[in-house]
């Protein structure tokens, strides 16, 4: 992917394992700045150092769902990124 994601936000939603977590690992190498969602923060957490080791940047969002409504800090982590994201 290169470069491609350089300075733009990509929230990946199953980012603990499988897809999703390649999908992050990705992403960030190809220079997102990755919001990391999903129900297990633990998974999300082994992601997130995974990316950081490699010099990506990662934020970790348990949880953005609450019933029918986002998460606060869901919307927090999109508000301390300053920019809109991408969602995969």
């Amino acid at each position: 992917m290169g470069k491609a994601f350089q300075d733009k936000v990509v929230v990946v939603t199953g980012a603990g394992r499988g897809i999703g977590r390649a999908s992050a690992e990705a992403f960030a190498q190809a220079g997102a700045r990755v919001v990391l969602a999903s129900r297990t923060e633990s998974e999300l957490i082994n992601t997130a150092e995974s990316i950081r080791e490699k010099g990506g940047q990662a934020l970790v969002c348990p949880r953005i769902l609450l019933t029918s409504r986002v998460s606060p800090p869901f919307l927090s982590a999109l508000k301390e990124s300053g920019a809109l994201p991408t969602c995969w």
